[in-house]
């Protein structure tokens, strides 16, 4: 469970390093006009929120360990790559992988705590781990102001060290917090089809449309 705050400050670390001079990296060192500076950050979050109702569920089919491995991997080695990016469709393909990577790294840190615990003990720690995820994007900016001075493209390289630190001691320390039992049954698997009964709300249709828009 500490080894999973741990993390979480490095998650929020990498984030908070690069958020506040990725519109100024956009425009200076990768080329791409105002105007799609926005459509960059859509990609980001899009791929995380395409990715989520698909792969959402994959640390209770393969284990906590490789999954936090590989989307901490996946993500800095991505955040490394932006930093030799020129051009918007490059750019566009790494944001939305690395939103892909990103969209269970929170969720299977914060399930490696509730696994190692007791459950009393879960709202101490859930806070600790918030606390730490902003604390890490607190520092992150200063850091990344500091890295500035260097190039705008060293902020990317710092904040994908980060997270292939995070890969690292997840390699080395974090255990498989996953219990598996061969006689209990799996349970359901979550995926795009659990959300299709709240289409059948017509309001509830159009208000999940517009979120998603």
């Amino acid at each position: 469970a500490s080894l999973a705050v741990l993390l979480l400050f490095f998650v929020g670390f990498a984030d908070g390093s690069i958020l506040p001079f990725f519109a100024q990296w956009a425009q200076k060192e990768a080329g791409i006009p105002v105007p799609w500076i926005g459509l960059l950050l859509a990609c980001y979050a899009g791929g995380e929120l395409l990715a989520t109702p698909v792969i959402g569920g994959i640390a209770d089919r393969i284990g906590r360990r490789p999954v936090i491995l590989l989307s901490t991997s996946g993500v800095g080695l991505g955040f490394v790559a932006l930093a030799f990016c020129h051009g918007l469709l490059p750019a566009i393909l790494l944001l939305t992988w690395i939103g892909i990577c990103e969209s269970v790294v929170h969720p299977t840190i914060f399930t490696v705590i509730a696994d190692s615990t007791p459950a009393e003990q879960h709202r101490r720690l859930f806070a600790r781990g918030r606390v730490a995820l902003n604390a890490g994007r607190v520092l992150g900016p200063l850091c990344g102001a500091f890295l500035a001075k260097i190039s705008l493209g060293a902020i990317f390289v710092g904040s994908g060290a980060a997270l292939l630190v995070a890969a690292l001691l997840t390699s080395v320390f974090l255990p498989e917090t996953r219990v598996s039992n061969g006689e209990a049954a799996e349970e359901d698997e979550e995926g795009l089809a659990d959300l299709f009964p709240a289409f059948h709300d017509t309001r509830l249709a159009l208000l999940l449309l517009w979120l998603l828009v």
